[in-house]
């Protein structure tokens, strides 16, 4: 599990001109939290699964700042997330992976494509604008990890198929400029080409 304290997420607002913040996989709320400490969007929204959600974190956060937090799968509730955005551009922290850690479905494990298929789709030309950060890369792909690669014991024990990653994550971002880090479970960023 990352955090999203451990990246440059303030300098990514601004260079880009993010306004608004996506967030999938809420959990315990720790992502929200760090995004209202910024201050620096004006629209923040996050959807965590029934099991996952924490009703603690959401007493905490009503008060806080303009936070719509959605209760569901995340392919289920994107389109709505989506169309209360509209054209501001956005960050997306996608971190809604193995539900079934917490009690969720086994169909729903790894919905990072179709949570980009759903964004790429409702936003078209708008996504262009947009940064994107995956958390939990090695899921994805294997490299030099600080916490390692995910074995097939951690597989097995997850019951859930290793998804190999034949370049579609760098296909679907041929039009953002992408980094990879590998601190902690690892991030993809893919950032606008353009500047604000």
């Amino acid at each position: 599990m990352g955090q999203l304290s451990n990246l440059p997420v303030l300098g990514i607002a601004a260079k880009y001109g993010l306004k608004s913040f996506i967030e999938t996989g809420t959990y315990r709320g720790n992502g929200v939290n760090f995004i209202i400490s910024l201050n620096c969007f004006h629209l923040i929204q996050s959807v965590g699964s029934s099991h996952s959600f924490q009703p603690p974190f959401i007493e905490r956060t009503l008060n806080l700042a303009p936070v719509v937090l959605w209760r569901g799968f995340s392919e289920d509730c994107l389109p709505g997330m989506l169309h209360l955005l509209g054209n501001s551009p956005c960050l997306f922290w996608l971190d809604a992976h193995l539900p079934t850690f917490y009690g969720d479905p086994s169909s729903h494990d790894l919905p990072l494509l179709g949570e980009l298929n759903i964004i790429f789709d409702i936003r078209g030309k708008l996504a262009l604008q947009d940064a994107f950060i995956i958390d939990d890369l090695r899921i994805f792909e294997e490299g030099n990890f600080a916490s390692g690669n995910v074995s097939q014991s951690d597989w097995d024990k997850l019951k859930v198929a290793p998804v190999p990653n034949d370049g579609w994550l760098d296909i679907l971002f041929l039009n953002h400029r992408v980094e990879r880090r590998y601190d902690d479970e690892g991030y993809l960023i893919a950032l606008p080409v353009n500047s604000h």
